[in-house]
């Protein structure tokens, strides 16, 4: 069996973070949802390969990091991570700089936020797969290599000794 590919849902809106994690049943994802950056963050151990960010994520508390921030700190402790930011905010500024600091994608809350998003992940699991099978295929070839390398040390071992 195929090990699922962990999303966390980082949303201060309750029932939108709920909305959310029940869309993306359907994906056959593993998902944890959080209502602050900072928890997200402490959690980063479960080495998620999604993270999908809110921007404004000081609804519970003003003095809560916002998405642009929880990235940074995403990105310098898992780099790997592939971090979608979903935002109500539609600003072009905050898009790009969400980008530049390394998001793969800026969504906007919209009538087609969940259809884009869905595409998204569909995009990166793609990508994952095909990550893992070059990673396999790099270890075959290293496999083939060596397993030769001591077919020909094992040679020359025979041909100096059984001359």
């Amino acid at each position: 069996m195929e090990k699922k590919i962990k999303v966390f849902i980082v949303e201060d809106d309750i029932l939108y973070q709920k909305n959310l994690a029940k869309k993306l049943e359907g994906l056959d994802l593993d998902t944890k949802c959080f209502s602050s950056g900072e928890d997200c963050i402490h959690e980063l151990l479960e080495t998620p390969e999604i993270i999908i960010l809110d921007f404004n994520l000081n609804s519970q508390e003003n003095k809560s990091f916002n998405g642009l921030k929880v990235l940074q700190e995403v990105k310098r402790i898992a780099p790997n991570t592939y971090v979608i930011m979903l935002s109500a905010n539609d600003s072009l500024d905050i898009a790009v700089e969400s980008i530049k600091e390394g998001c793969y994608d800026y969504i906007t809350k919209n009538e087609t936020a969940f259809v884009r998003l869905d595409a998204k992940i569909t995009a990166i699991k793609h990508l994952i797969e095909i990550k893992q099978a070059l990673a396999k295929s790099k270890f075959a070839s290293k496999l083939r290599v060596g397993i030769i390398v001591a077919f020909l040390f094992a040679y020359f071992i025979i041909k100096l000794f059984f001359k």
